[in-house]
């Protein structure tokens, strides 16, 4: 994970990012938490075909700060065009 200065600089102040990850890895990690084909899933889709040159996938982690700030699903794969998000995965577990 990036250090506390970068996850602020990218706007996510009380959660942790990750490194930039390429597409297969960000496939990959998802299948080790349990989606068996997340190729296939809509959103990774929609997203993945979104993205341009210079885009790069990073993985926020949310879960320590999800309850002061109320989010939704706190763990999740973001497409960071610079700073800003340009997409967001959010892998399912499978059970």
């Amino acid at each position: 994970m990036e250090s506390k200065s970068v996850a602020r600089e990218l706007g996510f102040p009380k959660c942790s990012v990750s490194a930039p990850l390429s597409q297969q890895e960000v496939i990959q990690g998802a299948k080790r938490m349990g989606n068996p084909n997340p190729e296939s899933d809509p959103q990774w889709i929609r997203v993945s075909a979104s993205m341009q040159p210079g885009d790069h996938w990073r993985l926020v982690d949310c879960l320590g700060a999800q309850r002061s700030m109320r989010i939704g699903d706190p763990y999740y794969y973001a497409l960071f065009r610079g700073s800003k998000v340009a997409g967001e995965f959010h892998f399912i577990i499978v059970n």
